[in-house]
Parts: C-alpha cells; structure tokens; sequence
C-alpha cells in the first residue's frame, strides 16, 4: 500500500478573496511530509526542505510573509489544504509549517452586540460563516458553502436545536462555530461536524458518522502500538445541575453515578447551564454530562504499521473522523473488549510520509451513549 506525495504552494488568485490561484513550487523530494486533521479543530501541516534545494527560493519572504496556499496531494488526490505558516530553519534544512483552512475563522470576529434570537443553532454558525465571507480582503473570501444540515436538540433528532439567545460581541468566528457545536454535540450522541475541505467547502454536518465494528483495527495485524491516557483524578461521579430557562426559572437536579461512588467515593462537579428550555432537558444534559465525568480514557493514540492503513480523505480510506470503532486489546493493564461498551469515536488523525513509507496514527476519544 505504497504512497506518493507532492506538495504544492500556489499564490494568490487575486487580492480581493485571496483564493489559490497559479502555482508557486512543486515538491516532490521534501524530505518529510506530515499533515493532520481533527474533528473540529485546526489541522496542521509540515514540510521539510534541504537548504541545498533550489526550490527553496520559491518559498522565500513572499510566501512566508503572505501565508500562500498549501496543498498536499497523495497519490494525485488532494488530502489537505490551508495556508503556509512559520519556518524553522537550520544550517542543513528548514522545516516549513502550515495550517488548515479552518484556521482562516480565528482572525475574524462577529460584529459588535450581534445577537441572535429563538433562533436555530445551524443559522448561528451559517450567519457568522457569511460575515466572515464577506468582509472587504477577507481571507476565507474564496470559500463556498456546501452543506449545512440542520442540528437537533435529542440524539437521533429529529427536533431542530434552536437558541433561546446567544450574544457575539467581537467574537471570533471559530469560536462562535466550536461553542454552538459543542452546544449540540454535548448532550447528545449525535456527532456534529464542522469542516472545511482542502478544496475550500465548509460544511456542518449534525450527526456524521459510520460505525466501524469489523475489528479492522486488530492489535499485531494493523495496530504497531498504542499510547493509552488515564486521568482518574479528573472523574466525577456526582454532577449537581442547575440551569437557567428562557423564563428566568432556575432548574436544579442532581445526577449520582452510584456504582463508581460506592466503589470509589463521591466526587462531585457543579454545573450550571445557560440556556435549557425546561426540567427535562436539564435531566437529560446533567445525565449525559455525568456519563463524561466516569469516562475511562481522556486520550487513546492508536499507531498503525506503515503504509496498513489509509488514512481520511485519501481515496480508499479506511475511516472518516467521527466514526466510532470497536476492537480489542489484551495486554497488561490495557483492556479494550469489542462489544463490551468500549467504543471509541476517531477524533483526529496525525499522517507522516518519510523514506518513502506512510505512517497513520489515529486519535481517539470515549463514545458514550
């Protein structure tokens, strides 16, 4: 399963939505290649060039001023895109670094005292995608819209999540994106995704995911190793909630998680929920919270031997982030049993191309629910 790579820097198409125009340099003999992905979050990528490479000159101050466009192909398939960053150079080499179109939203900010309300959780993140779009020399001026589902309120929908109210005052823009998806992921087990393509397409999914329970993941067949991350003294196993509703009514219940207490003593978290619509929701946001703070892994990489798995967005990849995937591992501390209600969700993937050979490593986080 051999891999090829280029990465190509492109300069401006023009200077007033600053989209990828004519190409800049072609490398196809960068010593070290690594791009990532995460689910809602910015993406990274480096490049690493020999000082001695005459190409080196096409990515002198100009691109390194004016953060062109990055885009890294695999196998002739574009797998990533963003913008070129800062370099890190030594006597021998110098490693370039870039970030992922989703990092354009971190330098734009919502208008003063913008407010939405009664108004769906999907138009919030729409509406500040457009002013973004819009404002004179944007960056992200380029980029089209391709789909924007709908978010709901229960796991499974199908009632549209709507925000009683919700105040930007220069906010930044991926901020305003990550607090209303958090808001909708966060006591559901829907999977809320927002993305922007290599291509330049920002899409919000509500709930994009495929379960992956054929045990593709076998510890010795495509696994190499892991890295395990326990954090017991962050658990809580009794959660007291209270809420405000859209009628100025203060909610209040208590979630106790009794078998992890009587087996571990109670460990307690307050919370407190700006906006729910009623003493339901409460119950049912503090339930699933609760079920956050027993959880057994806060971080779980997953090491692939080189060149077993492709990785997201490549074509034939074997996994989309926000799929869920059950395996197993057997050994020492580490239990992992398919079927036994240790799911994980693929949160991130990390791809590093070196020597001639590919290494994935993915990124995983508890599914409950």
């Amino acid at each position: 399963m051999s891999a090829s790579y280029q990465v190509v820097v492109k300069n401006f198409a023009d200077t007033t939505t600053f989209g990828p125009g004519a190409v800049k340099t072609i490398l196809t003999d960068a010593v070290n290649v690594g791009w990532s992905e995460y689910l809602n979050d910015v993406g990274e990528c480096f490049f690493t060039v020999s000082q001695e490479d005459p190409k080196i000159q096409d990515l002198k101050a100009a691109a390194l001023t004016y953060g062109y466009h990055v885009h890294v192909y695999r196998n002739g398939v574009l797998v990533w895109g963003g913008w070129l960053g800062e370099a890190d150079e030594t006597i021998s080499d110098v490693v370039f670094h870039a970030y992922s179109y989703i990092s354009g939203f971190y330098h734009y900010v919502t208008a003063w005292d913008t407010e939405w309300v009664s108004q769906n959780a999907d138009k919030i993140i729409e509406d500040t995608f457009d002013y973004a779009k819009a404002l004179a020399k944007s960056r992200v001026g380029w980029l089209t819209k391709g789909t924007i589902q709908t978010l709901w309120v229960e796991s499974g929908g199908p009632t549209t999540l709507a925000m009683p109210l919700y105040k930007a005052s220069y906010k930044r823009a991926l901020s305003v994106f990550r607090e209303i998806a958090a808001y909708a992921i966060s006591d559901t087990t829907n999977r809320v995704k927002f993305e922007v393509t290599p291509a330049g397409v920002f899409n919000l999914w509500r709930n994009d995911m495929t379960a992956l329970s054929d045990q593709r993941w076998a510890l010795g067949s495509r696994v190499r190793s892991y890295r395990r991350i326990r954090l017991p003294v962050d658990r809580r196993n009794e959660i007291l909630a209270v809420g405000s509703s859209p009628q100025d009514v203060a909610l209040r219940t208590t979630v106790t998680k009794t078998a992890h207490r009587d087996a571990w003593g109670l460990k307690q978290e307050p919370i407190y929920l700006q906006w729910v619509r009623d003493a339901s929701e409460l119950s049912r946001v503090a339930n699933l919270r609760a079920g956050r703070a027993v959880r057994v892994d806060s971080d779980f990489y997953v090491f692939f031997f080189k060149d077993s798995v492709v990785p997201f967005r490549a074509t034939g990849a074997d996994y989309s982030l926000g799929d869920t995937i059950d395996f197993t591992i057997s050994r020492g501390l580490t239990g992992l049993s398919a079927g036994a209600g240790e799911e994980k969700i693929v949160a991130g993937q990390q791809v590093i191309f070196r020597d001639g050979s590919e290494y994935v490593r993915a990124l995983l986080t508890d599914k409950l629910g």
